[in-house]
């Protein structure tokens, strides 16, 4: 993964804000560990540092390290330039090849979740069918309507967010009067899933 830092930007980061995002590339931290810099003593208190666990204050890490707030800065901000500068000079330094999903069901009277393997992710707009969760739902067919990726610790999650499908009346009359007047393919019709045939239905009437 390669991440370019702006260079425009003069304030710099809160020491809180780079622990939070030190915290959770801790590959690059041990990369940076070892190599003759002051700030090793930070790399170690990040390391152990649990997911519950409070971001250290800044005098809490000064009588720790018995250096002064100036110092104390000082190593907080070379450690966040030389994190950033290797991850993007390096691409293996950030790698996240464990893939795992999950399905949220995000319905305003039923939500539910659960966590898979997949060989392929459904993309927005497609309909996905969960036998396995009709009962609890309350629907075992949907849709879905956002797809995100999180990167954490080898980790990468797929949330793949899902809505139930309602059979649509105004959109099955355009299917069927695009079907009849042929405008749009049979093939498409039958096929495409029902992001891609609204997109094209409105295309063709957008008047309804």
């Amino acid at each position: 993964m390669r991440i370019s830092a702006n260079t425009s930007v003069k304030t710099p980061p809160r020491m809180k804000d780079v622990f939070i995002d030190l915290y959770y590339a801790k590959p690059a931290l041990l990369r940076l560990k070892g190599r003759g810099r002051p700030y090793d003593a930070l790399i170690d208190i990040i390391l152990v540092m649990g997911e519950d666990d409070p971001v250290p204050a800044g005098n809490q890490l000064q009588q720790q390290l018995g250096i002064s707030a100036s110092v104390l800065r000082r190593w907080v901000t070379l450690l966040h330039e030389e994190f950033l500068a290797l991850i993007d000079a390096d691409a293996d330094v950030l790698q996240f090849p464990l893939v795992e999903h999950r399905f949220l069901i995000d319905d305003y009277t039923n939500k539910a979740s659960c966590v898979c393997r997949l060989p392929v992710t459904p993309r927005v707009g497609e309909e996905v069918e969960l036998p396995f969760l009709k009962n609890y739902a309350g629907s075992g067919s949907y849709h879905v309507y956002r797809v995100t990726h999180s990167y954490e610790e080898g980790r990468t999650t797929v949330t793949v967010s899902l809505r139930p499908t309602r059979r649509n009346q105004h959109y099955e009359y355009l299917k069927d009067r695009a079907e009849f007047e042929n405008t749009i393919d049979a093939y498409t019709l039958i096929m495409g899933n029902e992001y891609e045939i609204s997109k094209r239905l409105l295309e063709k009437y957008p008047n309804g």
